[in-house]
């Protein structure tokens, strides 16, 4: 559903892009995704063809974020390997896009 009621937004930031000189910067962060399946990759692709950026990096619907929300931690206080590189990868794409290391298309480490 949130695709679907995407393109009223990504309309009006493509209209602010075009009078503030690209401003802001902006890309999609798929968060939730149920890990290998057709959904995600159905979802990559609807963002991917809406006309702005997105990162690499989906953020799994895992346990561990509400657990470790609930016990006043963060995933980087705990020691579940997939959720961490997904945030530290996550992390290095959102650096990626405020240093303006990107024009449009999937952000990605190698970029």
């Amino acid at each position: 559903y949130d695709i679907w009621a995407m393109s009223d937004l990504v309309e009006k930031i493509k209209v602010r892009q075009t009078i503030t000189e690209g401003k802001p910067r902006a890309a999609f962060i798929v968060s939730r995704a149920i890990q290998n399946s057709k959904l995600s990759g159905e979802v990559g692709a609807a963002l991917d063809d809406c006309g702005l950026a997105r990162f690499k990096t989906f953020i799994v619907q895992r346990q561990i974020y509400p657990q470790s929300a609930a016990e006043g931690l963060s995933v980087f206080d705990t020691t579940h390997a997939q959720a961490l590189a997904e945030i530290n990868s996550l992390t290095d794409e959102t650096i990626q896009l405020l240093s303006g290391g990107f024009e449009h298309g999937i952000i990605s480490k190698t970029a």
